[in-house]
């Protein structure tokens, strides 16, 4: 029995699985667990399910389901405590969080195409910290916001470009 379908590509349940899966190994890298060595295995088993997940597609909407539920996985493991105010407000924050992994990954759908699509993927990946960091916007708004997760959104605002294990 093998987990490719007619076709002999890995079917779109697959990746969405590993997605999860990767969102719910990246919430190991973080207190309380403290395991930081894993974060970037976990984003190396997001990026490999993107790539498996849109290799035939290549759609957006793949992307952006794959983001999403990395995103709803990580977020919810990662934040449970936010349900002390109330659950709606854990919800709205896991959902907006995702959001951005969602929008990530509706990117990186397009980048995988290109050639060398490792490295472009990797500056989608920092690109909305950079933007973030640029002289004008710091000024204007609370730019660092949640610190939550923050090493898996790589902030350069906080403690450098990475802020991994001990964010």
């Amino acid at each position: 029995q093998t987990i490719l379908d007619t076709t002999g590509q890995v079917p779109f349940w697959v990746a969405n699985l590993a997605s999860g899966a990767a969102g719910g190994v990246l919430v190991l890298a973080f207190p309380p667990f403290g395991l930081w060595w894993l974060a970037p295995i976990a984003v190396a088993g997001f990026l490999a399910a993107l790539d498996l997940g849109t290799r035939t597609g290549r759609s957006m909407r793949r992307g952006a389901l794959l983001g999403a539920v990395f995103g709803l996985v990580f977020f919810g493991l990662l934040t449970p405590w936010l349900r002390v105010i109330g659950p709606d407000a854990w919800v709205l924050v896991v959902v907006l969080s995702a959001s951005f992994t969602a929008l990530f990954g509706a990117g990186s759908s397009l980048l995988i195409r290109l050639p060398g699509w490792t490295f472009w993927v990797a500056c989608w990946w920092v690109a909305p910290p950079v933007a973030l960091a640029a002289p004008g916007w710091v000024g204007r708004c609370n730019a660092r916001g949640l610190g939550v997760g923050r090493g898996a959104l790589m902030s350069c605002l906080h403690v450098g470009w990475v802020s991994v294990g001990r964010a």
